[in-house]
């Protein structure tokens, strides 16, 4: 297995420092299968090869949906025109996974850290991240560098796309040295992890970054990490196929309902939908039997993920006889659920904020407990824009609850706000700045004659 001799050959050893960095990369990023067998990857880059089509190599994780998700959907996007690969970085480093190796892969740092965020662990996933990432990465820099050098010069791709914080540092430098343009599709307001290092200059004539969200919060880390505005470009976040406007205006209301057993008194209430995840979250209980026990007309839409226990235990609270509840388990079709939705109630997650920006969707973010270091601007995101607001007490959930069913002007003021949105521009955009960043490679020209629109700074 060529590949996994290289990466053996480049992060072997096994001291303490590597083991515990392996683990919290695990927590990061999540360690699972690669998208296909190793043995596989060599055959495939000779078949890719003989097509016309440019080759792209994608940096992944499925430690958490958001970033399996977005590679998913632009693979059905791009795929027409270019060869899309995704390579879970992470898995590569298997080598060094502890966790691993000594359940002989029976469990790994993916299933460790969605349970950490099922269990509500939060506090624990931020402190590990926040206080050991920073030295390993730079601790292990060349190695990973060399490490992701072998991988490039295996896979040979025309360009790097990174969608996973952590090692676009190195994988930038290896990219510069192969002479690869490099690109970063970051899915976070707070880009402290995504822009790790790189306050040590980047020198690579092609690269690029793509943000989702202009606060000040995050052009500011931009310019502390020395990134010019000319390489920077705000394109919006890369959204599911069910999203798009050409599919959300098919959607019928009664039909949606009959797939999902929602009656039509059901459906002509007031309805919240309820989502934390794609694991599912114990908060959950906790939100549904408070709405339950509240004398409100309503209808709730539980999403449960794959958290079947959860699923069991909701089913046995008695709400109040006006509110009705449908629990629905793991399921691609969100979008449809949120056309039938008045009101979301979800985690402060990118992903859930951007769908229901998307759908017009005024949104309660759970701040009940510790949110992760890196989603908390997501909060101020949304406040700011006044598309909802976050719930940090319990005790407070019926106020707000009431206030957007009961003051109809209120909830119409947010409803409008989503009319000044950002038009959804990100596939068309990404397409374009992947053909720029390999012309301007394959050309070696100076950027500032042909980077036009998307900037930050416009």
């Amino acid at each position: 297995m060529k590949a996994k001799i290289l990466i053996d050959n480049c992060f072997g050893g096994f001291g303490y420092k590597r083991v515990a960095g392996v683990l919290l990369m695990g927590l990061m990023l999540g360690v699972s299968s690669a998208f296909g067998a190793m043995e596989q990857k060599e055959a495939e880059s000779l078949r890719s090869y003989s097509s016309n089509k440019k080759k792209i190599l994608v940096l992944v994780s499925k430690g958490g949906a958001c970033h399996l998700s977005a590679f998913r959907s632009r693979q059905s996007f791009l795929g027409d025109e270019y060869d899309m690969r995704g390579l879970d970085l992470v898995e590569c480093l298997s080598c060094l996974d502890p966790i691993n190796r000594v359940t002989c892969g029976g469990f790994d740092g993916e299933k460790l850290y969605n349970l950490f965020l099922q269990k509500g662990w939060t506090r624990l996933t931020s402190y590990l991240v926040e206080n050991g990432a920073p030295s390993l990465m730079k601790s292990n820099y060349e190695e990973i560098k060399k490490g992701i050098m072998n991988l490039l010069e295996l896979e040979r791709p025309d360009l790097l796309l990174s969608i996973i914080p952590f090692f676009n540092f190195p994988a930038c430098k290896a990219a510069e040295a192969l002479g690869i343009p490099f690109l970063i599709v970051t899915l976070e307001t707070d880009l402290t992890n995504w822009l790790a290092g790189m306050d040590r200059g980047i020198t690579h004539p092609s690269y690029a970054i793509t943000t989702w969200s202009n606060l000040e919060f995050t052009r500011n880390q931009l310019a502390s990490a020395r990134i010019p505005h000319d390489r920077v470009f705000n394109i919006g976040f890369p959204l599911r196929e069910g999203f798009m406007q050409k599919n959300v205006e098919k959607f019928n209301k009664k039909i949606i309902c009959r797939n999902f057993g929602i009656t039509d008194l059901e459906s002509n209430k007031f309805t919240i939908m309820l989502l934390m995840g794609g694991a599912g979250s114990g908060a959950m209980y906790d939100y549904v039997r408070r709405i339950g026990a509240m004398e409100l007309n309503v209808h709730l839409i539980v999403c449960v993920g794959r958290n079947e226990e959860l699923a069991q235990k909701l089913k046995r609270l008695q709400p109040q006889l006006r509110v009705s509840m449908t629990v629905v388990p793991s399921t691609d079709d969100i979008a449809q659920l949120m056309s039938l939705s008045d009101l979301f109630i979800t985690k402060t997650g990118p992903g859930s904020i951007n769908e229901a920006v998307q759908m017009n969707l005024p949104m309660i973010l759970d701040a009940t407990d510790t949110v992760l270091t890196w989603e908390r601007p997501n909060i101020e995101f949304v406040e700011q824009n006044d598309y909802g607001w976050a719930l940090r007490n319990l005790d407070d959930l019926e106020g707000m609850i009431k206030s957007f069913i009961m003051n109809k002007n209120y909830y119409e003021c947010i409803k409008k706000n989503f009319y000044n949105k950002q038009p959804y521009i990100f596939d068309t955009a990404l397409k374009d700045l992947i053909a720029r960043l390999i012309y301007e490679q394959k050309n070696q020209m100076e950027s500032d004659s042909y980077w036009r629109g998307y900037s930050l700074s416009s």
